[in-house]
């Protein structure tokens, strides 16, 4: 909040950066994939804006409408803009055409994004949840995840942390290999699960 709307302050340490660098210069739109812990904000404002490419940011509404205003305010900014509700087709749609970049966060998603669109994948059946360390449940964006991957994405996961001396760190993991290239063992529902577990 102490930065909402202006430019971004203080020392942000990065790693992984060169899976970011070699996403941003494919042929695919980028997904960057991130959780809502820690400074969440750097998920979608330390990546560059692309020129001539759209940068969006995809989240659930806030409890109140004011408080989704007033973050998509500060939010609209340096060539980025959030996905409203209202828009979230055809602003995927120019996204996709034009290989932009869209930001999100696996447990802030719109609800309409968590169900299953026919309750299978290509591995079989879809969650409709998915457990960390055998202990937490949460909700599985199963139809965003299975959108992504048709459409093409190249989903990056990715971390922030606020360090003890108050910098921060932004961390980019390699990039989720495509349902042709991988195995049944590393289907979504398991890749989700070992980045969640491993950014906590």
């Amino acid at each position: 909040l102490r930065e909402h709307g202006l430019p971004l302050t203080g020392k942000i340490h990065f790693e992984g950066k060169e899976h970011l660098t070699k996403a941003l210069d494919g042929e695919t739109p980028v997904a960057l994939l991130g959780l809502h812990m820690g400074p969440v904000e750097l998920l979608h404002r330390a990546p560059p804006a692309l020129t001539g490419k759209p940068f969006l940011i995809l989240t659930a509404p806030a409890f109140s409408s004011a408080l989704s205003a007033y973050m998509a305010e500060g939010r609209n900014r340096e060539g980025k803009r959030v996905l409203s509700n209202r828009a979230i087709l055809p602003g995927l749609r120019e996204l996709i055409r034009s290989r932009g970049v869209l930001a999100l966060m696996a447990d802030q998603v719109p609800r309409w994004a968590r169900e299953p669109e026919d309750g299978r994948n290509a591995s079989g059946p879809l969650p409709d949840r998915i457990d960390l360390w055998g202990t937490v449940s949460l909700p599985y964006p199963s139809r965003l995840l299975g959108f992504l991957e048709k459409q093409g994405f190249t989903v990056l996961p990715t971390a922030t942390r606020l360090e003890e001396d108050g910098s921060r760190t932004c961390r980019y993991y390699p990039a989720w290999e495509s349902s042709a290239r991988r195995s049944e063992e590393e289907d979504l529902p398991a890749r989700l699960r070992a980045f969640l577990e491993d950014a906590i």
